[in-house]
């Protein structure tokens, strides 16, 4: 019992120190992660379509980590909308992991929408009841929430600023 409570603290003094000196994420590490996404542009989108998603997409992007929550649900959207089906499991963690960061908002009623995304989003990530013809996960369910947590601890830090449409990136 001793050697487990030794080892619990220190692990939250690891952390604790990790983070202490870690440097804070930034505008411009939202920038280069958003840069990172590979849109999919198919059949269903316009070239013009695809081109203006990913040029609003960067901007989303770090207003989303500035806390916008209007900005966190398109970036989850957008995620979903131009992510390629056949690299379903990646696009899929990293879209249901933005959308859960959408529910987790403190807002007196969510939007009917933001439910049904989760849904429609969620659902397949987690392979469940869906026609996506993945099976449920318990790894890839924990990758979702690890990674939901990790946007939501930046979110949380305020080391990204909200940009606006007039600025250049």
């Amino acid at each position: 019992m001793l050697k487990l409570v030794k080892t619990i603290f220190g692990s939250a003094a690891l952390i604790y120190c990790v983070s202490a000196h870690a440097k804070p994420f930034t505008n411009e590490d939202a920038i280069k992660e958003a840069k990172t996404y590979e849109f999919y542009c198919g059949d269903t989108h316009t070239k013009s379509e695809c081109a203006e998603a990913q040029e609003n997409f960067i901007q989303d992007y770090q207003n989303a980590y500035a806390g916008d929550y209007a900005s966190v649900t398109r970036v989850a959207d957008t995620l979903w909308e131009y992510r390629d089906r056949s690299d379903i499991v990646p696009a899929m963690i990293e879209a249901c992991s933005w959308q859960y960061v959408v529910m987790s908002y403190d807002l007196k009623k969510l939007p009917k929408k933001d439910g049904e995304n989760m849904i429609k989003i969620c659902a397949p990530a987690m392979g469940k009841g869906t026609k996506s013809g993945l099976k449920f996960s318990p790894t890839r369910n924990r990758l979702i929430h690890a990674r939901a947590l990790d946007i939501v601890n930046i979110i949380g830090a305020h080391t990204v600023d909200a940009v606006d449409s007039d600025s250049d990136e």
